[in-house]
């Protein structure tokens, strides 16, 4: 992977590689939330009347890019890599024409405040105390690597007192 060098960090320091070694580019996943109701808090208002403050954020806009740290902004002429709801769909094809030699490696910000779980992840919050449920859950992995089911024979989920107590 290309490293900044140590006086000028827009200066990119190029790998020793191989004949058969390929580069990795690093693309990072960027994103924002921009809400009507954001900035100032502070307004003019005649005396003796009362500030009437908006409720709630309002609407919001969520912007989300690519980056790399050899072409900024993941772009290949008119493609963007931000213009769908799903926005690795664009980018790996974008990556793929302007790196056709190099491995990208993709980092994503998966903050709990996203709740980007699969299906079947072991959320407690998901999971009832007692036996039961309509949830679906992954098998655990106990500490000496044997796997832990999470349902009983019958399909239903064990629920969180039941598999604290195996």
């Amino acid at each position: 992977m290309p490293k900044p060098s140590d006086d000028d960090i827009m200066v990119l320091i190029e790998s020793n590689l191989n004949e058969n070694d390929k580069r990795h580019i690093l693309v990072t996943h960027d994103e924002s939330v921009f809400y009507a109701n954001d900035g100032k808090k502070t307004f003019w208002r005649p005396i003796g009347y009362q500030s009437l403050h908006k409720k709630g954020a309002g609407l919001s806009l969520h912007i989300s890019d690519f980056l790399t740290e050899v072409d900024d902004q993941l772009k290949f002429e008119q493609e963007e890599a931000c213009i769908t709801m799903k926005p690795v769909v664009n980018s790996i094809p974008i990556f793929e024409k302007l790196h056709s030699v190099e491995i990208d490696v993709f980092a994503f910000n998966n903050a709990i405040s996203y709740a980007a779980y699969a299906e079947d992840a072991l959320i407690a919050s998901k999971m009832n105390l007692k036996p039961g449920s309509k949830g679906k859950f992954k098998n655990g992995l106990m500490p000496d690597g044997s796997i832990q089911s999470m349902h009983l024979p019958n399909e239903q989920p064990k629920g969180i007192r039941l598999v604290l107590k195996e």
